[in-house]
């Protein structure tokens, strides 16, 4: 089965991991709109083909250490898991990785594709990824047409405790990063997503 055999295929397996996502996320929300969970704060954005480089796995493991969690839960909501993922290749463009995977292990994972499928790649096919801990502690939402990711932590001493080692994120209550967010943005989108996040830091 070769690295496929980390991604989710028990419908049982998946619809846990679905009650988990839908606790922290906001059905059906996207951004500028606020889409975490309204026990989040502490929000601060990213470059979202940083998050899904092999790199970003250094800091995925940081956090999970930090938060005392053994695994992160990696997914997509777009493509849709069910209504085409598995539909067409029976099992779900989820993951649930342990920690001590290595840098290169980890991207050869969300760069692996289905048969015959090159192009359905996680690091290719994913316009909307998340990524969050077990315990719940804090959750990272990317888009690929607004390249962006938000981290949003689940409590105050959470985000006290974690925000040290994010450095190279970018808080919301501070000035706009053109390196992210530059004139290409539409005022009225930048406006709206600095309003919903900038409000719970």
């Amino acid at each position: 089965m070769g690295l496929e055999r980390f991604y989710i295929h028990d419908k049982e397996v998946f619809n846990r991991m679905t009650t988990l996502v839908n606790g922290i996320f906001r059905k059906g929300k996207r951004f500028p709109e606020q889409v975490f969970q309204k026990q989040f704060n502490g929000f601060m954005y990213h470059d979202f083909y940083w998050t899904i480089s092999g790199d970003f796995w250094l800091e995925l493991q940081k956090l999970a250490v930090k938060s005392k969690d053994e695994s992160i839960l990696v997914g997509v909501l777009e493509p849709d898991p069910e209504k085409y993922f598995f539909r067409e290749f029976k099992y779900y463009n989820w993951l649930e990785l342990p920690i001590d995977l290595s840098v290169d292990t980890y991207y050869n994972i969300i760069e692996s594709f289905p048969k015959e499928s090159p192009a359905d790649a996680l690091v290719h096919n994913s316009s909307i990824v998340f990524w969050f801990s077990p315990s719940g502690k804090w959750a990272i939402w990317g888009e690929r047409y607004w390249e962006c990711s938000v981290i949003g932590f689940k409590s105050t001493t959470t985000y006290k405790d974690l925000c040290s080692m994010l450095d190279s994120w970018h808080p919301f209550s501070e000035k706009i990063n053109s390196d992210f967010i530059d004139s290409s943005y539409p005022q009225k989108f930048v406006d709206t997503f600095f309003s919903n996040y900038a409000r719970h830091q």
